[in-house]
């Protein structure tokens, strides 16, 4: 339930000692300095309640990570109907390719993604997410060859399996280079941190 959603959100306490915005603190907050549900009770129902509006404050520090640094990532539409597994990749390649394609080894991929079975099991579940393209905006490429330079697995660690190049789709290429600014994740509400958003 989205109050109880909201609770875990508003409890949960972080420890930083992260700069932002030009200024540093350290100790603790919570993702939401204020949350507040606004709702109509029922005459014909006593104890119904219809959510009208939701307010939230976001905290200081997410605010300013938001808006003055950037520094949050934007999700795709489709994560959420993600499995597990894909979601884990798909937040590896969140991470990974702001800069540009990634290269890792198929067993450094795999403890990444914190996967507790076999490599040889990871291996076949990755072949066919890669065969179905079931990442969205990224592309996962999947090679058996030997991987060259420093990020090759040490000789005689045949438990690589092969090695993992992970790509941005080219619609999502193209979407980043005509986006005007401002738009996008990064048109996060101008206001003090928290607003009233109608329920739907």
């Amino acid at each position: 339930r989205l109050s109880q959603a909201l609770e875990r959100l508003q409890g949960t306490q972080i420890k930083t000692d992260i700069e932002t915005g030009g200024e540093g603190e350290e100790g603790y907050f919570s993702w939401l300095s204020e949350a507040r549900l606004y709702y109509s009770k029922s005459k014909e129902k006593p104890g119904d309640r219809r959510l009208k509006a939701v307010r939230v404050r976001l905290c200081d520090w997410l605010y300013r990570a938001i808006l003055r640094d950037r520094q949050v990532l934007d999700y795709a539409d489709g994560y959420f109907q993600l499995g597990p597994v894909e979601r884990r990749l798909y937040e590896v390649a969140r991470s990974a390719c702001i800069d540009g394609p990634h290269e890792l080894s198929l067993d450094d991929l795999r403890l990444q993604l914190g996967y507790q079975n076999t490599l040889a099991h990871f291996r076949h579940i990755l072949k066919a997410i890669v065969e179905a393209d079931a990442i969205p905006d990224y592309r996962f490429v999947f090679s058996e060859a030997p991987m060259l330079g420093p990020e090759a697995p040490r000789k005689g660690r045949r438990a690589g399996y092969g090695w993992v190049t992970i790509e941005r789709k080219p619609a999502l290429l193209a979407d980043q280079a005509t986006r005007p600014a401002g738009t996008g994740a990064e048109s996060v509400a101008e206001s003090d941190g928290g607003g009233i958003a109608p329920a739907a």
